[in-house]
């Protein structure tokens, strides 16, 4: 269909030219996606019509990936901008099924890939809303574009009105237009038969006119994930992030992009003091094909990680130099050519590499007999990210040590205390991200968060050791020589407070490298653990190995309304969740907070702000704060 017609009717010309703060994101859904005649048209009327400021988010069903040689022939016909074409050549999923998020335009236009099953997809992104909640409050596609082979499915139909709000549009190019009307509006759809746009074509739109109350999806999955007061929550763009390591200072940096004005506090004057001080942070890649929540997870955060970093890398802040993952037994390495086998497609992301080739990568002779490699992937100077978001984010740290939290129910706000009852800040949204430290608020103390030591040690430069140019990692990890040191690490003890490095920590870290690989191993023969300098720190993890990242839960209120879960685990309950007012949570990161921090701060923003989650809803939900809650229902433990 020409680009011209799915403009104008759906009469999106005129709509973004009235966009404002009020909307401050446009979303348009594409149930199957064709990249050449719509996407493009939508970046070009975007560039003519939309100011800075609001921004587009192009929703895009797909049955599998465009072919690579394909979208070079697109992005060349459609004259993308140097900057943006090199991206989307270079990020554009190519392999992994699932939602998918790409930006443009400095992240004025947003392209979310939902590759696979589009219906199951969309249908997932509807199940966390409330669709009888007002469009200005909950995540709304504002146009539809349907592809007439989908329009006879009904169950497709009542996918696409769950997300739609009063006013939005949809447009249908279709051979039998009559027939093409009647699903639609058993969905509550209104529809017309437009102009015709060839000898058998014609186009159907029309707008979602929601009649009567839309009832919440009812399955195992309950509703619990649904804040029953969320339309009730604040129209405020004032936010406090509490923390200022790599949660907070990624959340604060997404929620400034959105057009919030960001305080962070942190006990500190300056970022990154804490567990985020490091400063040769591995982007650490942990990957399996299996169906569940953490390896699925893990993937999609390493993947937004590693288009995150990018500006970063290109500053000099670390280095892109790849990571060389050794495997550390027989199955582990059974386990790397099967992923292999699974990204051939995605060579660019990760490749096997056989025992001849691992010199070439890593520089050094090495005696494992294969390893997965990530090109795209390398280290950070976690302290130099922090610092570098806060600054582009135009925030200024305050400095306080908050003790305390309580909602002023007449203000709408939350007041912050100090640990002298000193009241610090009134403000309408809380973030907290302050990893263990929010089991220190009445709040979030039900939270099962533990406190694991890690060391590292720098290692000195050895002739040998000088030419590695690729993190191996294994049973610990090694880095190339960063001036005259290596980092190498790390430990992790749950059990240990004490701060001070530890010698026989070093000797642990020595002794990880020799077993990751022997001929790495002996290159540091001569290494007194005794001669070491190091770094420690305590992470934040959680039982599951999952972050916590989204609205903060009224346990005592899901406690009574789930109790039911007690005497049946597998009990429907139509209740929706309870939750607190306005306050978020993002910590748990463990020792991924690098790679988890870029997307769980995007989901966070996200939430905040109304919008699409950038993520699949069963992963989403694996990482939210109630789950505990629901999980010690059904164990009784509650």
């Amino acid at each position: 269909m020409p680009k011209k017609k799915i403009i104008q009717n759906n009469h999106l010309s005129g709509r973004w030219e009235k966009l404002s703060r009020t909307q401050a994101i446009f979303t348009v859904g594409e149930t199957e996606f064709n990249f050449g005649e719509n996407f493009f048209s939508f970046v070009e009327l975007c560039k003519k019509k939309v100011s800075s400021g609001p921004r587009l988010h192009y929703l895009a069903g797909m049955q599998s990936p465009t072919p690579k040689d394909y979208l070079e022939k697109l992005i060349d016909m459609n004259n993308l901008s140097t900057d943006s074409a090199k991206y989307l050549m270079h990020h554009f999923p190519q392999s992994v099924e699932g939602l998918h998020v790409l930006s443009v335009l400095d992240d004025q236009v947003r392209l979310s890939p939902l590759i696979g099953n589009s219906q199951k997809l969309f249908r997932g992104l509807g199940k966390y809303i409330d669709p009888n909640i007002r469009r200005n409050k909950k995540p709304t596609v504002d146009a539809w574009f349907i592809k007439e082979s989908q329009t006879s499915n009904s169950q497709m139909w009542s996918t696409l009105a769950r997300p739609s709000s009063t006013g939005t549009s949809f447009l249908i190019v279709t051979e039998m237009p009559n027939t093409t009307q009647k699903r639609p509006a058993e969905a509550g759809f209104d529809s017309e038969i437009k102009v015709k746009t060839g000898p058998k074509l014609s186009t159907v739109s029309g707008n979602y006119a929601a009649t009567g109350e839309t009832k919440p999806i009812v399955n195992r999955v309950l509703n619990w994930q649904i804040d029953k007061a969320w339309e009730k929550k604040t129209a405020s763009n004032e936010v406090t992030v509490l923390g200022a390591g790599i949660a907070g200072c990624t959340t604060a940096y997404a929620l400034v992009k959105r057009g919030y004005r960001v305080n962070l506090i942190d006990r500190h004057a300056v970022p990154a003091c804490e567990a985020s001080g490091h400063h040769h942070s591995v982007l650490y890649p942990k990957l399996s094909f299996e169906n569940d929540p953490i390896p699925r997870i893990n993937l999609h955060a390493i993947l937004y990680a590693s288009k995150y970093y990018q500006s970063f890398w290109n500053d000099k802040v670390g280095k892109k130099c790849g990571i060389l993952l050794l495997p550390r037994s027989n199955v582990e390495e059974k386990q790397y050519r099967a992923i292999s086998e699974h990204t051939t497609n995605y060579e660019e992301f990760v490749r096997f590499v056989a025992s001849k080739d691992l010199e070439a990568i890593s520089g050094i002779r090495l005696t494992s007999n294969s390893g997965l490699f990530f090109p795209n992937l390398g280290w950070l100077p976690s302290v130099e990210v922090c610092r570098k978001l806060i600054t582009q984010s135009g925030i200024h740290i305050v400095q306080s040590d908050i003790e305390k939290i309580i909602y002023n129910e007449k203000q709408e706000s939350w007041t912050l205390l100090d640990r002298k009852g000193s009241n610090i800040k009134e403000s309408p949204i809380v973030v907290l991200a302050c990893a263990y430290g929010c089991r220190q608020f009445e709040q979030t103390k039900y939270l099962p968060l533990k406190k694991v030591r890690g060391q590292i040690s720098y290692l000195p430069v050895t002739g040998t050791s000088k030419k590695l140019k690729t993190i191996v990692c294994g049973h610990g990890y090694l880095s190339p020589a960063d001036k005259t040191v290596h980092c190498c690490g790390a430990t992790y003890d749950k059990d240990i407070i004490d701060e001070s490095i530890r010698i026989k920590d070093h000797e642990r870290n020595l002794d990880t490298i020799s077993r990751t690989d022997t001929e790495l191993g002996k290159i540091f023969l001569a290494t007194s653990a005794k001669s070491l300098s190091g770094w420690a720190q305590f992470r934040c993890t959680t039982p599951d190995y999952l972050p916590v990242v989204g609205q903060v839960p009224d346990v005592k209120r899901m406690v009574e309304d789930f109790r039911v879960l007690r005497s049946n685990a597998r009990a429907s309950v139509n209740a929706k969740g309870s939750y607190l007012k306005n306050l978020y949570i993002n910590c748990g990161l463990g020792s991924r907070g690098l790679s988890y921090a870029p997307l769980t701060a995007e989901i966070l923003a996200s939430e905040i702000a109304n919008e699409f989650p950038p993520m699949e809803t069963d992963l989403r939900l694996a990482m939210h704060p109630a789950r505990f809650i629901i999980r010690d229902l059904k164990k009784r433990r509650l």
